[in-house]
């Protein structure tokens, strides 16, 4: 996505709104996928202050997650609260800014790594998501499964017949 900046860049100080729509491509990062089936948009102001353009806004949009108890995809929301600086070359105080060419700003890198910050640590389709069965693999939010449940805990199952085997009591 790519905001024309030429008629603010023209003035010494200004501000302007902007509003862009658009569709992003699926993204990998450390072995993890993510689709964003929906355009993504992104709304907000960008001032200019003698060369170095402050945009602020808001990213809209949604994006697909596998949930990590029952491995099913569901919709993530996204509203993330933008804040970037742009120079047109880099700046030798040590702070941090993008730097565009031209009367464009190019932002998808942005909004990839502002949505990559966004993705919970663990997803969950809903917070009283049941899992899957540990033994025969049945998705517990849909029904339920027959097997024996045990309250042992299953980091110790192999020792769960070592009683039986050396004639001690559990």
């Amino acid at each position: 996505m790519r905001i024309d900046v030429g008629a603010l860049l023209e003035q010494e100080s200004g501000i302007m709104d902007f509003a862009v729509d658009g569709k992003l491509d699926e993204f990998v990062t450390k072995g993890d996928s993510w689709r964003l089936p929906w355009s993504v948009h992104v709304e907000g102001t960008i001032s200019n202050s003698d060369g170095i353009l402050n945009m602020k806004g808001i990213i809209t949009g949604a994006i697909l997650l596998r949930c990590d108890r029952c491995l099913e995809t569901f919709v993530w929301p996204l509203f993330i609260k933008l804040e970037e600086e742009f120079a047109h070359t880099a700046v030798s105080d040590g702070d941090v800014l993008n730097i565009y060419e031209g009367n464009y700003l190019d932002i998808d890198s942005i909004i990839y790594n502002d949505i990559v910050l966004e993705i919970p640590m663990k997803s969950l389709c809903t917070l009283e998501c049941k899992g899957l069965c540990q033994k025969c693999g049945v998705n517990l939010n849909y029904q339920r499964c027959e097997c024996e449940r045990e309250n042992a805990d299953i980091r110790l199952a192999g020792l769960s017949n070592w009683f039986d085997k050396n004639g001690g009591e559990r």
